[in-house]
């Protein structure tokens, strides 16, 4: 969706939509280019502005990462960098983490972080009273799982980003989410299942009076032999 160069004469294939056909150009250093998709009037806004900060984060992180490959004439001596489509990855676990998933993460992270710096996304939280009625609907028997969701969308909407970023930002900042506290339904299955029903134990003098009734019960019976 975005690709960054950082040294003159860097070569990257370019698709002309209107010929269906890629086409080999050559950019300057300094130079972002962004997918044309990202102008569509339905697509998320915040994608747009996440893909920017994205490169711009890899222009102040990594130019001379880039321009030292490029010098050493190491893959092909092209210098560029493509971020995806998808920035779900940003919270995606992952296995051994090569040199390029480190640069992406860190291009993610400060794009993250430009896009909301951590004294606005606290007094949008305060002022905006969107913290008090996370902890309001929880506190009163509502679904944690949805009054979080409300509270990610509406940052979301108040930044315009996605709330992909949104969750990285308020995960990195130590937001303590609360336990549901809704009482547990019960299982309708249960229902069905009959319980065991065990003999109650006997007491000392419960057995003895029993002991006295069976006794009993057979001296009568010897008496109506006879």
């Amino acid at each position: 969706m975005g690709l960054s160069s950082f040294t003159a004469g860097t070569r990257v294939p370019i698709y002309i939509p209107e010929e269906n056909s890629l086409e080999w150009q050559e950019l300057g250093p300094d130079t972002i280019l962004l997918n044309k998709l990202l102008e569509d009037a339905f697509l998320d806004p915040g994608k747009a502005r996440f893909t920017l900060m994205h490169e711009c984060a890899h222009h102040l992180l990594h130019q001379p990462y880039f321009q030292q490959i490029a010098a050493a004439g190491e893959r092909t001596a092209v210098a560029y960098s493509i971020q995806r489509g998808r920035d779900q990855g940003l919270l995606e676990e992952k296995g051994p983490w090569t040199d390029d998933d480190r640069i992406e993460w860190q291009a993610n992270y400060l794009a993250s972080a430009l896009l909301m710096p951590e004294k606005r996304v606290s007094a949008v939280l305060e002022k905006k009273g969107y913290k008090d009625a996370y902890f309001e609907q929880v506190m009163g028997g509502y679904s944690e799982t949805t009054a979080y969701n409300q509270l990610i969308n509406r940052l979301a909407c108040a930044f315009r980003v996605s709330t992909t970023v949104v969750k990285i930002r308020l995960e990195k900042r130590g937001f303590e989410r609360l336990p549901d506290l809704r009482k547990p339904k019960p299982d309708p299955w249960l229902d069905w299942i009959p319980e065991s029903k065990k003999p109650a134990r006997m007491s000392k003098e419960e057995r003895r009076l029993e002991q006295i009734g069976l006794a009993w019960e057979e001296e009568r019976n010897k008496e109506k032999d006879w």
